[in-house]
């Protein structure tokens, strides 16, 4: 169904609102434009609507090919497939709203996916995900002190499982990731590249309260100390003034 002017009607709610002025549409079996053969005035009835001339040429030329008339002769059979059958796409198709379930250190972790699904990946990545700069810095009432300067210059601070070593001057991070849990305090040798930290205890083994002396331009691990003898967590430590 259309306008005067050849504007498609494609729903009723377009008729209470757009239309809702106009007294005359041509309704016609044809998808294409219509020809209005009446008046602006005409209030009785309308002259038949016929297809366009382009519409009748298009027509014509395909009866007139013989695939459509070897169609006509020999009809399709019917489909043996049922039409009240649904198909149901594979979990792994996109589409897919279900949570990723993960046990990372003992607590089991929902990942929700974005409202329109997202793709299950089969294969693993190539490559692997590389620490590159870390934001914020571990503060409250429970760390006594978080930053230390070394003698480079560089800031020293710890926040999560990470400590964080900036250089200020160039804009650049090295960290020491050798905790499996929070870091909840920790300590800089004033004189030599050490430094001490401790974390809380995780759920798992691996993860439990421990404390760790590393160096501070290798970040390389030198002793791990009290693995398993803390029940909660290690809260302070310090380096005597004897060393």
């Amino acid at each position: 169904m259309a306008t005067k002017e050849g504007l498609e009607v494609k729903g009723f709610n377009q008729l209470r609102t757009i239309y809702n002025k106009e007294t005359t549409f041509l309704v016609s079996a044809f998808r294409n434009k219509v020809v209005y053969q009446g008046t602006d005035d005409d209030d009785g009835d309308l002259a038949p609507i016929q297809p366009s001339p382009q519409r009748k040429r298009r027509s014509a030329r395909r009866n007139s090919e013989p695939g459509n008339r070897s169609r006509e002769r020999h009809p399709r059979a019917p489909s043996r497939a049922k039409s009240d059958q649904t198909y149901e796409a594979p979990r792994d198709q996109p589409g897919g709203t279900d949570p990723i379930k993960l046990t990372i250190k003992g607590d089991r972790k929902f990942f929700w996916p974005p409202s329109d699904g997202y793709r299950k990946i089969l294969a693993k990545p190539k490559g692997n995900l590389v620490l590159d700069w870390v934001y914020g810095c571990r503060g409250g009432l429970d760390v006594a002190k978080n930053l230390w300067i070394l003698k480079s210059g560089e800031l020293v601070y710890f926040v999560s499982n990470v400590v964080v070593i900036y250089n200020r001057l160039k804009e650049t991070q090295k960290h020491y990731t050798g905790h499996t849990e929070e870091i909840m305090c920790m300590d800089v040798h004033p004189e030599k590249n050490l430094a001490l930290s401790g974390q809380k205890s995780g759920k798992i083994h691996e993860s439990r309260a421990h404390i760790r002396l590393w160096d501070t331009k290798s970040l390389e691990t030198l002793v791990v100390l009290g693995f398993g003898e803390y029940e909660l967590g290690v809260s302070a430590v310090a380096f005597s003034t004897n060393m």
